[in-house]
């Protein structure tokens, strides 16, 4: 829940709130494949929003090479 409420708000610009949302839905989440699909979330939150150090940051705790160059230059799009 705490995942979509933070896509939610980053759909509505409100970056802070969905940059919350989503730190808290990492914390509660399991590990595994449910907490790679909420931070891959957060990571583009934080592109989206400008701050394409955190994205990479949190991004390449799962990503590297070409797959994580392609998110962030998404992001980057994104955040236009």
């Amino acid at each position: 829940v705490l995942n979509n409420v933070g896509l939610s708000y980053a759909v509505d610009r409100n970056f802070p709130r969905a940059i919350s949302a989503l730190e808290q839905a990492s914390r509660v989440a399991p590990s595994g494949d449910k907490r790679k699909q909420i931070d891959l979330n957060l990571a583009m939150v934080y592109g989206v929003s400008g701050d394409l150090d955190t994205a990479r940051e949190v991004a390449s705790r799962y990503l590297e090479g070409p797959a994580l160059q392609n998110n962030l230059g998404l992001y980057a799009h994104l955040a236009k």
